[in-house]
């Protein structure tokens, strides 16, 4: 955190006229927390995996090999599957990500800006361009978990 912030730091000024507040919170904040949670649990559960499916292919081939077969020739089905998976879901998330950037740098302009919205008179027109941001982003994070609904009981089966 302390390298990112050192970094928002060094930047131009054109950076900032380009890129609302709220997107590069928003950014800072997910990105952030997004690497440190592949780093703690994501590395280890790929590797658990990986080990646990060559132990279970191992295990298969010895007890049973017309078992292992059939077991292997379903391999292309998942591989397909979770490419095509792998595809929509990133789809979705940076979809999603872009959204909430949307949503929280709206929220941050509305709260910095509040007094002139308030003396003009504009809370609605705040409340009703936060509502379509935030709709627009729940409707991407139903995609997303949409995708997953789906995804993993076909993995399961």
């Amino acid at each position: 955190r302390l390298k990112i912030f050192a970094q928002l730091q060094r930047l131009g000024l054109d950076y900032y006229e380009r890129e609302l507040t709220g997107r590069i919170m928003t950014r800072m904040t997910t990105d952030v927390d997004a690497l440190s949670t592949f780093l703690q649990t994501g590395l280890v559960t790929a590797f658990v995996s990986v080990v646990t499916f060559f132990g279970i292919m191992v295990a298969l081939l010895v007890l049973d090999i017309q078992l292992a077969l059939v077991v292997f020739a379903t391999l292309p089905v998942l591989i397909i599957g979770t490419v095509f998976f792998r595809r929509s879901s990133v789809k979705a998330y940076e979809l999603a990500r872009t959204r909430i950037s949307a949503v929280n740098a709206d929220l941050q302009e509305s709260v910095s800006g509040l007094r002139i919205v308030q003396a003009f008179g504009r809370e609605a027109d705040g409340a009703a361009r936060y509502a379509e941001h935030s709709d627009h982003y729940r409707q991407a994070r139903v995609r997303g978990q949409w995708l997953i609904s789906v995804y993993f009981p076909f993995v399961q089966l």
